[in-house]
């Protein structure tokens, strides 16, 4: 089974992957962004947040189309984790193009939501992460309802079906939310 996570950057998807892994032993954990970043560094970029800024658009959809095909190679349980859309100084690219989540044939599309407020929260704390990171409640709102717009359109396109998993509630416990997506998610892969 071919699965794709979404969601906006530090939302705790990388914890949530982590949990997976312990729960789900035949699943192989790819991260788009990196197999994107392995292409890029042919070309001299020597960071992430440089492709967004120093490949033309055509190189970056040559770079992306390349990392769908390695994954479309892939046997076995597959989950991929990249996002939606990708904010950039000219607007909300998508993560998803129609002809990339062809080309990996996902079963599923998993589209993780969180309270912004909780978001910002963590991202202040993070401190890897970049000032792009550091949207207000209000953009990482927006972000998350243009990623659901476009996890729609992935879903429909491919006719892999779509799950939203909402994790809005006030968390009780640390990681509580990271548990319940990890496990919501590792039913998938027994049903």
């Amino acid at each position: 089974m071919r699965v794709i996570i979404l969601a906006v950057p530090g939302a705790g998807k990388s914890t949530i992957l982590r949990m997976i892994s312990e729960k789900v032993k035949d699943v192989k954990l790819v991260n788009f962004g990196d197999l994107m970043f392995e292409e890029a560094k042919k070309l001299g970029i020597s960071n992430r947040d440089e492709m967004r800024k120093k490949l033309s658009l055509d190189s970056y959809r040559a770079i992306q189309i390349s990392a769908a095909k390695n994954i479309a190679s892939m046997e076995g349980n597959v989950i991929i984790d990249t996002h939606a859309s990708i904010e950039t100084p000219e607007g909300f690219y998508p993560g998803l193009p129609i002809d990339l989540v062809k080309e990996m044939k996902p079963d599923i599309i998993v589209l993780l939501e969180f309270n912004p407020r909780v978001i910002a929260e963590r991202r202040k704390g993070d401190k890897t992460r970049t000032t792009r990171d550091m949207e207000g409640e209000e953009e990482i709102a927006l972000h998350q309802a243009i990623n659901r717009v476009y996890a729609t359109i992935a879903s429909a396109s491919t006719m892999a079906k779509l799950k939203i998993i909402r994790l809005i509630w006030e968390e009780k416990r640390e990681f509580e939310h990271s548990e319940y997506a990890s496990n919501e998610i590792a039913k998938l892969f027994s049903s």
